[in-house]
């Protein structure tokens, strides 16, 4: 291998560990239970050549999943109706940037790839500055092991899934299952979630 190359591979490398911290102080901002990947997960991407396949998972889904999760139950004022947390710049990053590695195409591909990975790191740090710190400084207190959970499962109900609900909980008052109180009860607690 010549100088020049190695060089080249120095800086790729050195770029990806610095690209690892970002992803990773992002992650570590986000509450334990909103995380759907262990915060390791970002210094995957440091690995040659594999690193590309976990730089897929996290960068436009995993990560950006994580933010919608916390701001469902933290919502913020400064966010918009149509936000995507990141997911739509990190696809175009990740598909210019995978294109990047095709000869001839990199000559194309290399400026927007840039462009969306500065637009997307701005984004995310936006975002990431938007969690209080005092949640950060909770869950470093207390760490938690992760556990993979599902986003459906561990979130509160959606106002549709409250409306079946209670459509289900008026079919069981209906069918004489429940009383006009136990109805009343279970009612205002699912109202209350």
């Amino acid at each position: 291998m010549d100088e020049g190359a190695l060089i080249g591979v120095l800086i790729g490398e050195a770029v990806s560990v610095f690209m690892a911290w970002l992803l990773y102080r992002a992650l570590i901002r986000i509450p334990q239970e909103y995380h759907t990947i262990p915060t390791y997960f970002p210094w995957l991407g440091c690995i040659p050549f594999a690193g590309i396949v976990f730089n897929w998972i996290i960068i436009p889904f995993k990560l950006p999943e994580s933010l919608r999760l916390y701001f469902a139950d933290h919502p913020n004022d400064d966010l918009q109706w149509n936000e995507d947390f990141g997911k739509n710049s990190g696809l175009n990053w990740m598909g210019l940037g995978t294109a990047s590695f095709i000869p001839f195409v990199n000559i194309l591909t290399i400026i927007p790839a840039i462009v969306y990975m500065v637009k997307y790191l701005i984004h995310l740090n936006k975002l990431s500055n938007m969690i209080p710190l005092s949640e950060v400084q909770n869950q470093i207190a207390k760490p938690k092991q992760f556990q993979f959970k599902s986003p459906v499962i561990s979130r509160p109900y959606s106002p549709k899934d409250k409306y079946e609900q209670l459509a289900n909980l008026k079919k069981l008052k209906d069918d004489d299952v429940l009383t006009d109180e136990e109805f009343a009860v279970e009612k205002k607690k699912l109202l209350d979630t």
